[in-house]
């Protein structure tokens, strides 16, 4: 059931005393502060929910979007093991990476690519590959490439359009999620068994 919308009110005073009610004001930056049970947000563009191992930010946040007053979490994040880190075919093998936001693949080229996705962060000297936006099925023991244009100042220019690889040996996900939930704000009332987030389904 659709929860009406709702704005919060907040007393207002002078000094000690009591002198009217008013709505919380987002434009003035006004919201409910966490330790009295809100998010800290006057907006939902900069809002996130916490999963996974607290210790690697990278992992644990995940971003909310908004479309018509409602919230949609999206979960999007696997992780691939390979035999080390990725290696540069044009610089006789030497040590590479593959960088945030460039897209990696497996077979013959990435305009026939049976599996394809998108470099989260910079894997750095790491044998694990964090990526999102998968399309296909990652297979163990097979090559992953990756062959990019860098514009000037990139971290990878150096590297622009050098094939780079790496080999597979895993693609377990730490926690598979590849899915979405969507959330209807609302506002708590007990005696309806409202929450002050309306969870809706799994999509």
């Amino acid at each position: 059931m659709a929860i009406t919308h709702k704005i919060p009110i907040h007393v207002t005073y002078n000094n000690e005393e009591p002198t009217g009610i008013s709505e919380y004001q987002s434009a003035s930056g006004e919201c409910i502060p966490v330790d009295y049970g809100g998010t800290g947000q006057n907006d939902i563009n900069r809002g996130e929910i916490i999963v996974g191992d607290i210790t690697d930010k990278d992992f644990m946040a995940k971003k909310f979007t908004d479309s018509t007053n409602n919230i949609t979490c999206v979960f999007d994040e696997t992780w691939l093991n390979a035999s080390g880190q990725p290696t540069n075919q044009v610089e006789n093998g030497s040590a590479s990476q593959f960088y945030a936001g460039e897209t990696i693949y497996q077979g013959a080229s990435i305009g026939s690519a049976v599996a394809t996705g998108i470099v989260i962060s910079n894997t750095g000297t790491s044998s694990t590959f964090k990526i999102k936006s998968v399309t296909g099925t990652f297979t163990s023991g097979s090559t992953v490439w990756a062959n990019t244009s860098f514009p000037t100042g990139h971290p990878g220019y150096s590297e622009s359009n050098e094939l780079r690889q790496a080999t597979l040996i895993s693609t377990s996900n730490a926690i598979v999620e590849q899915s979405s939930m969507s959330f209807l704000l609302g506002t708590l009332d007990s005696t309806l068994g409202e929450n002050v987030i309306d969870c809706g389904t799994i999509s």
